[in-house]
């Protein structure tokens, strides 16, 4: 049959040294759905050899529709949409790996997702950063911020409010009161920071933003 005839003819040309007539007979298996895994891998690496970015990426893209769960074919799609200057369709092929625990996965995703300004996919990988890093100060105040793009500025004070039971808790809690002080919930704030003097006990620094909050909200100490 057809497909038989393309795989004798693709595999001929290759043993032959003649990578671009392997590609041809390859692409043409492709289109006509009789590629197997093998096969498609060796046609993106042929496609990539010819700079074909786009076809490389189209014939990964079959490959993750053909193995779905199969991580590193979502990373080759991911690696080739971002050398053919498509982020968008890599984003969430690398989401797909940081919600398995792929480290690389989670940087990448947090990059395009920064560039491509993209807040929902920004809030819910660095909730994964948090989680994985809990002391990491950088994380729990970016999250908070994207929340409050998101409209969800209630979400944020939660997510605080969680992190300051946690191993982060000195910086939540510093946060949280920054937050309410950014959005100028003074009482809120007032509030947070009364908190953080009776769990640590008294600071000048913290007496002197104290102040600074009640004299703001026309309250007198």
């Amino acid at each position: 049959d057809d497909r038989e005839i393309l795989v004798r003819a693709e595999a001929l040309a290759l043993a032959n040294g003649e990578p671009g007539s392997a590609r041809r007979f390859a692409r043409r298996l492709r289109d006509l759905g009789g590629a197997d895994e093998a096969m498609l891998g060796r046609l993106v690496d042929l496609d990539l050899a010819a700079g074909d970015l786009a076809g490389a990426l189209q014939t990964a893209e079959r490959l993750v529709s053909l193995l779905p769960a199969v991580p590193r074919f979502r990373r080759l799609v991911a690696r080739v949409a971002d050398w053919a200057g498509r982020p968008g369709l890599g984003l969430p092929h690398w989401m797909w790996l940081a919600r398995r625990g792929d480290g690389l996965g989670l940087a990448q995703a947090l990059r395009l997702a920064h560039a491509l300004e993209d807040d929902a996919a920004v809030a819910e990988l660095l909730t994964q950063k948090a989680r994985r890093e809990p002391r990491a100060p950088a994380a729990l105040e970016e999250l908070a911020s994207a929340l409050e793009r998101l409209g969800s500025p209630d979400q944020a004070v939660a997510m605080l409010e969680d992190a300051a039971r946690g191993p982060a808790g000195a910086t939540a809690w510093e946060q949280l009161a920054a937050f309410h002080e950014r959005r100028r919930e003074l009482p809120a704030a007032i509030a947070v920071r009364t908190e953080m003097a009776r769990r640590r006990g008294p600071s000048l620094p913290g007496s002197v933003q104290l102040a600074k909050l009640a004299w703001a909200s026309g309250r007198s100490e």
